[in-house]
């Protein structure tokens, strides 16, 4: 695959060259998992002006090679501002990028009229910290490409971002330290939580692990764990607008790996049995009932689903614990409003 991207990058140069242009800049992206694309900062001698160079090196052909080059006008100003954060910052000769991804990145700089000149970064998917500077350069180049583009850069940038809660970002926790999330007084409230006993229930549901961590009320943590790209995102229904500790309590539990599994509901359907609704996900996490109601998990929130509508019962229990705690407290319900089954 590599010496595949290097052939196709080594075409394109060859007919630029023949066009007159002189690269100031090139960065490769090769992204097994993801996409490959080859962008370059020119200089064009014949009309005097600096273009945008781009191809997607994953769909180009071998044929026609030309016709899969992609060019756009950029300013000389900014340009300028280009060379500028390239020029007055250094590389770190002592990075060793350990992300273990199937990804390969390398950037060249060949500016040559400011003092330093020649300067190659090479990494796999994400920008170190150690090289910052370099997404306040591609930021540029890339303002000068198609909107579509921008989530290439985008992935480039996920691990300078500080992560916000509900937005997604790039963290592996089973490398990365999760507790640079939390301050310190949240990580001790967050443990003191989980110590009590107070994630309730905590079952992962194909990408996603829903807590609920009774304190002052019952609060919903939603963990969306993305292992094939370590994306994450993190969301909890209190009203705190960071991480909280009750997101806290629930990583614990999480990588303790704990599991108190919720109660299961499905609507009533007389042609499918009890296996089918769970073998084909047809059925709702549910922590209890309230007022009439069962409680289930809908998105990052909780939603309430009337028991009876129009005499009817729309719900059956799927799942229950040992105790069969769910159907005691629904024959309760029943009990109190003084149902009857008239199917």
């Amino acid at each position: 695959m590599y010496d595949e991207i290097k052939d196709k990058k080594l075409k394109i140069d060859k007919i630029l060259k023949k066009k007159k242009h002189l690269c100031l800049f090139d960065l490769t992206f090769n992204d097994q998992d993801l996409f490959q694309l080859y962008v370059r900062l020119d200089y064009v001698k014949s009309s005097n002006v600096f273009k945008v160079v781009w191809v997607n090196l994953g769909q180009m052909t071998s044929k026609k090679t030309e016709d899969w080059i992609n060019y756009n006008l950029i300013y000389p100003k900014e340009v300028e501002r280009f060379k500028e954060i390239i020029a007055k910052n250094g590389i770190s000769k002592d990075y060793i990028d350990k992300d273990k991804v199937n990804a390969k990145c390398v950037i060249n700089s060949y500016i040559t009229d400011y003092e330093y000149n020649k300067k190659t970064f090479e990494f796999k998917r994400y920008i170190p910290k150690c090289w910052e500077f370099l997404a306040d350069a591609l930021y540029i180049l890339f303002e000068a490409m198609p909107k579509y583009l921008h989530v290439e850069f985008q992935i480039l940038i996920e691990k300078l971002i500080n992560p916000q809660k509900n937005t997604i970002f790039v963290r592996d926790n089973k490398k990365d330290n999760l507790d640079d999330l939390f301050d310190d007084k949240t990580i001790a409230t967050g443990l003191a939580l989980h110590k009590v006993g107070a994630v309730a229930y905590i079952e992962k549901t194909n990408n996603v692990t829903y807590s609920v961590v009774r304190a002052m009320e019952n609060y919903l943590v939603s963990v969306y764990d993305l292992k094939e790209t370590k994306e994450m995102q993190l969301s909890c229904t209190c009203q705190n607008h960071g991480f909280c500790e009750h997101m806290y309590a629930a990583l614990t539990a999480m990588n303790n790996k704990e599991e108190k599994k919720f109660f299961k509901i499905a609507k009533v359907d007389d042609d499918k049995s009890l296996l089918d609704n769970i073998n084909n996900f047809e059925y709702f996490l549910c922590p209890g009932l309230f007022e009439g109601n069962f409680v289930v998990i809908q998105g990052d929130n909780y939603q309430l689903l009337p028991i009876i509508v129009n005499d009817k019962l729309q719900f059956k229990i799927v799942e229950d614990d040992k105790d069969k705690s769910l159907e005691k407290a629904l024959k309760e319900y029943l009990k109190s409003i003084n149902y009857k089954d008239n199917k």
